[in-house]
């Protein structure tokens, strides 16, 4: 209107300032967009599939349901599958169950009805860690579980209350302003002025009043704060969502990768007399080093007691069984020969010289690691007499029971000081897992989290949307939650419940209205 009234000059202006917000707000959005396409191109995998009788690799794109993949150590698994064959294959399912431990996979007939319970499965996003697996893909895409995830995520996002809020002030100045603007040029004209000088002024008077800077201003601000944070190695894809981080009281995180290292380590080492003692855990780093398959556990053994293995040879070995659920080495020093098994105690205890209430308390002892949230292997030896051999199922008897290694997924060293920053600016935090609630609940109080109970899938699942509400109100750690189309809509539900308590929820944070 400024330029149709013969202001050129004035509506340029206007025109060249709401252009440059919109250009830089283009702009920085355009380069977290960029940033995040090469950070895709970075982890771009490819799959090993059968074509014409032999395995050749494709992108992930092209591998479709009927066909055979093959999976080795280090590869990202690119479909859901079932296993037809696999050789000491183990894969990291973090990233779907939260558990950092890594999973047995063999070809078998399973009745679970959960991921982290499908043993003879494979599922797309999983990492395999040790040996190598072939199978038969079933789903592909959106069609498998992370796909479902993923859709579930990639849903449009509601306007944020900022965004919502500056819209609203906009609409509000605009009515406000041709409001007045009407009823100035009305006077104006019913007290016989000239209807242009009429016009123009109340133009000047609507140019006056309209904040033309306050997209740029906010533009310019949000944008300054979104480079201070790629600083700190943070993408963001929307400003918006600076101001909605900022006003946030209630942050949901989860727990492997984030609270936690997602690198296992050796908590305790456990001797026979169920005390703290090196001798197991130096036993395992011997049987680790020299035979094992370098899988979490084995990693772990040998990084406690580097040099454990010093000085010790590998004179044959039997590679870990996973139907038995051991494995064992034969080491050889100057001292002689000794025989090193070590795997599920289950397993090892029965070729032990034990008597049953030695073997109960053992079980036991495990039974109570696991209420920790630690995970525990048997190790146990005895010399070795005669030829050297692979050793047999048959020698793996008469053994001397050593200890327990115990692991552990710690939560990083700086959680703690995070979570207490968080506290002390207002912000409650919520852990939301796929993990076991007892491993859940344990690392809450490791990182200084105070709660009481810990809720389950399952008992969500068994939970009205009201009986929820009451329940969120309080409970801090939820754990082995599934994603929402595995759960009946968990997290739609879940926001509808958090919302009756006067709370929007977003996929990552919830704050008051």
């Amino acid at each position: 209107m400024s330029a149709a009234t013969g202001d050129a000059v004035g509506g340029s202006i206007i025109v060249v300032i709401l252009g440059f917000s919109v250009l830089l707000d283009t702009y920085q959005e355009g380069q977290a967009v960029h940033a995040a396409a090469i950070l895709r191109q970075s982890v771009a995998v490819s799959a090993r599939v059968r074509r014409d009788g032999a395995f050749v690799a494709v992108a992930i794109e092209a591998v479709v349901p009927g066909d055979i993949v093959e999976v080795r150590s280090g590869d990202i698994i690119p479909a859901d599958a079932l296993i037809l064959d696999s050789n000491a294959f183990t894969a990291n399912e973090a990233a779907l169950t939260g558990e950092p431990y890594p999973v047995d996979k063999h070809a078998s007939v399973v009745t679970a009805t959960t991921a982290a319970e499908a043993s003879n499965a494979l599922f797309r996003g999983a990492i395999a860690q040790t040996g190598t697996a072939t199978a038969l893909v079933f789903g592909t895409g959106r069609a498998t579980l992370f796909g479902s995830a993923a859709a579930a995520l990639a849903t449009a996002a509601e306007p944020s209350p900022f965004e919502r809020d500056l819209h609203a002030y906009g609409l509000l100045t605009t009515r406000l302003t041709l409001a007045l603007v009407v009823v100035v040029l009305t006077a104006s004209i019913f007290l016989g002025r000239p209807l242009l000088q009429s016009l123009l002024f109340a133009v000047a008077l609507a140019v006056g009043l309209t904040p033309e800077l306050l997209p740029m201003i906010t533009t310019v601000t949000l944008s300054r704060g979104a480079m201070r944070m790629a600083k700190r190695k943070v993408i963001v894809k929307r400003l918006a969502s600076i101001h909605d981080l900022g006003a946030m009281t209630i942050l949901c995180t989860d727990k492997t990768g984030t609270l936690t290292s997602a690198q296992i380590s050796l908590a305790r080492s456990i001797g026979r007399t169920g005390a703290d003692n090196p001798d197991a855990g130096r036993l395992g780093a011997i049987a680790a080093a020299l035979g094992g398959d370098h899988g979490a556990l084995d990693t772990a053994l040998v990084t406690a007691s580097p040099d454990a293995a010093t000085g010790w040879t590998l004179a044959a070995q039997s590679v870990f069984d996973f139907d038995r659920r051991l494995g064992t080495v034969l080491a050889t020093s100057e001292g002689g020969t000794i025989l090193i098994t070590k795997g599920a105690p289950e397993a090892v205890l029965a070729g032990c010289v034990l008597t049953e209430a030695d073997r109960t308390a053992v079980l036991a002892q495990v039974h109570a690691l696991a209420e920790q949230g630690l995970r525990a292997i048997a190790i146990a030896s005895r010399p070795w007499t005669g030829p050297i051999h692979a050793p047999t199922p048959e020698d793996e008897t008469n053994l001397v029971y050593a200890g327990l290694c115990a692991f552990a997924d710690p939560p990083k060293d700086t959680a703690p000081a995070a979570v207490a920053r968080l506290q002390t600016a207002g912000i409650r935090l919520k852990i939301l897992s796929g993990d076991d609630p007892v491993v859940v609940g344990r690392l809450a109080g490791l990182v200084g989290l105070a709660t009481s109970r810990v809720l389950s899938g399952t008992d969500i699942a068994k939970l009205s949307d009201d009986a929820l509400a009451v329940q969120v109100r309080d409970v801090d750690a939820y754990g082995r939650l599934a994603p929402p189309t595995r759960r009946r809509g968990w997290c739609a539900r879940s926001r509808r419940a958090v919302r009756s308590l006067g709370i929007s929820a977003t996929a990552s944070t919830m704050r008051p209205r």
